[in-house]
């Protein structure tokens, strides 16, 4: 497993150098991730959310959601990038404008792509078990 051999060549074992100290090295074994946190706005974004993904059709994929959302922030970014090739030049504020709703749309397509998926009990379902077992696998 390609994670087990940078942790051994990380540790200093076959002569390699030591990038993170032992107990560093147990604590990536034994992470878990946990998704937790909220904010001021989760409440009213949840209901905007909830309502939002009843308008995807049921015959859409999850991931074509996600993609969909990629999709808008990437051209939103090329648009600013052909206005500012330089990073300091000035852009229309239409271009900002159009950032600011991309990046929202994008938001808003990320965060209803798990419900769509168990409000459609789709294959996401396979795939978090998928991300399951290979995080159960990296610990051993």
């Amino acid at each position: 497993n390609e994670y087990k051999s940078y942790l051994r060549m990380s540790s200093g074992e076959n002569g390699g150098n030591t990038l993170l100290k032992k107990c560093q090295i147990e604590n990536l074994k034994n992470h878990v991730y946990k998704s937790s946190g909220t904010t001021v706005l989760d409440p009213y974004m949840q209901v905007y959310w909830r309502k939002l993904v009843e308008f995807v059709p049921l015959w859409v994929a999850p991931n074509m959601i996600t993609l969909l959302g990629l999709i808008i922030n990437i051209t939103t970014s090329l648009l600013l990038v052909y206005y500012c090739p330089d990073g300091r030049s000035k852009a229309p504020s239409e271009v900002y404008i159009a950032c600011g709703i991309g990046l929202f749309i994008y938001q808003s397509l990320d965060a209803i792509d798990g419900k769509h998926a168990r409000r459609t009990g789709g294959r996401e379902r396979e795939g978090q078990r998928e991300r399951e077992r290979k995080m159960k696998n990296r610990k051993n």
